[in-house]
């Protein structure tokens, strides 16, 4: 009976299997493998990969499905969805890859909160399960979005190495265009851009009354008549009147004429009715009738001594022939 007892504890795999006893806590060995998580995120960002391939175990396996960039990544670095990799030589070659080729940058992940936040469970002091959200900047200012779903993390002596890596990409968004920022511009403050095009004697962008100074010698001076003054409203006032009205008319801004009283009324009538404008014309008219007379005057004569010389010459000749 012994021996068959014994015979059936063999078969059955002999006896229970001691756990392993544990010298750390749970947040101790999460805190210890913490670091280099972010230490990975730190030097895949400042373009180190050759850190990044070397943080895998020699034997290490690489699982990722690439979503909506699989005929990209296809095109490009020749990886079918899903890819799986085995040995730290090809996962180095696929992160260099996707950092010189598909232009992965700015990875974003092994956040303590927030949306790319990650999680990890301990298995044993040397063993840790990690997840978390990832978002890499891409070629193209595109946005790849995705999911760390599983990273086995092992305690190499004092470091910890990826022993597996299981991880999809669920998204890509199309670069968002810039939106030009639009300038404040303090009157009487240096602008960098534009002031020196415009008033680049001092650069300084200029208050509404130098603006106008400025924009009024760009333009010629027809472009600006010489303003006319405003007149005052004219009030009449009786000069045979010797009220202070006039006065005080004067002082509130407004212009005073005196209109002749009815005793100069009549004689100035006359005067009137010939104005200067036509004493003007008129002597002009005379004028120009005496220089027409002497000129014909002046003709005529010139005819008449012309005729009487003809006269005498004919007489001349007569007597000549008359002998």
């Amino acid at each position: 009976v012994a021996l068959f007892g014994f015979g059936v504890q063999a078969l059955a795999g002999g006896e229970d299997e001691v756990p392993l006893k544990r010298s750390l806590t749970d947040e101790e060995v999460l805190a210890s493998q913490r670091f280099f998580s972010v230490q990975w995120r730190k030097r895949f960002n400042a373009g180190d990969l050759a850190y990044c391939g070397q943080a895998y175990t020699q034997d290490a396996a690489f699982h990722a499905t690439f979503g909506p960039m699989a005929q990209e990544v296809q095109r490009l670095i020749f990886l079918p969805s899903p890819a799986i990799l085995h040995g730290r030589d090809l996962i180095e070659a696929f992160w260099n890859s996707t950092y010189s080729t598909l232009g992965f940058k700015d990875l974003v992940a092994y956040q303590e909160d927030g949306k790319f936040s990650s999680s990890g469970v301990v298995v044993d002091d040397n063993t840790v399960l990690v997840q978390s959200a990832f978002s890499f900047d891409a070629a193209e200012g595109k946005k790849v979005l995705g999911q760390i779903f599983s990273e086995m993390w092992v305690r190499n002596g004092q470091r910890w190495k990826l022993r597996s890596t299981m991880l999809a990409i669920e998204d890509v968004q199309p670069a968002v265009p810039a939106v030009p920022a639009v300038p404040v511009v303090v009157p009487g403050r240096r602008r960098r851009s534009e002031a020196s095009q415009i008033f680049p004697d001092d650069g300084i962008v200029p208050t509404p009354k130098k603006f106008i100074a400025a924009a009024k010698e760009s333009h010629t001076k027809d472009d600006f008549p010489p303003a006319v003054p405003a007149m005052k409203p004219v009030v009449l006032v009786d000069s045979d009147s010797k009220k202070a009205a006039p006065d005080a008319l004067q002082k509130a801004g407004l212009r005073v004429k005196e209109t002749p009283t009815k005793a100069t009324a009549a004689g100035l009538a006359d005067a009137e009715l010939v104005s200067p404008t036509a004493s003007k014309r008129a002597a002009g008219s005379s004028l120009l009738i005496g220089l027409m007379v002497l000129v014909t005057c002046g003709a005529a004569g010139v005819f008449v001594r012309r005729a009487k010389n003809r006269q005498e010459a004919s007489v001349a000749g007569f007597e000549a022939m008359l002998g």
